[in-house]
């Protein structure tokens, strides 16, 4: 049996997963951090607000901005880079965004939910 959690060691705790990825294409290696709770939050927040207007536009590369880290842990991506990013290799970026989505927790139900909110709120309908 597991011992009861203490609000210091939930705290204390290093959760978020982090990857060194081969990015062959790109020359070298990128290093890959599952999203934090808020980080999490304020990427779903903003795939439901642009879903409503222009589908899951540029959802890999946001993805990428979100979980690209350097050696400190800092972001090595902007939102400001997500046009730039979005020019780069579909293939590329569809490889590190399932990284990204792994090391985040987030599967088919997670978007399969962001895309159902995203029709509920333009208004659109599902089938039941």
């Amino acid at each position: 049996m597991s011992q009861t959690l203490k609000r210091d060691a939930v705290f204390a705790a290093l959760d978020l997963k982090t990857e060194r990825i081969d990015v062959p294409e790109w020359g070298g290696t990128l290093l890959m951090r599952g999203m934090t709770g808020a980080q999490r939050d304020s990427f779903d927040q903003s795939s439901v607000s642009i879903g409503v207007e222009h589908g899951l536009e540029n959802f890999r590369a946001r993805l990428l901005v979100a979980c690209a880290v350097d050696e400190q842990g800092a972001a090595l991506f902007s939102e400001a880079d997500i046009a730039t990013l979005s020019a780069k290799s579909g293939a590329v970026l569809d490889r590190l965004a399932r990284i990204a989505r792994r090391l985040s927790g987030l599967g088919a139900e997670e978007e399969a939910a962001a895309k159902n909110a995203s029709a509920v709120v333009s208004g659109g309908s599902g089938s039941v």
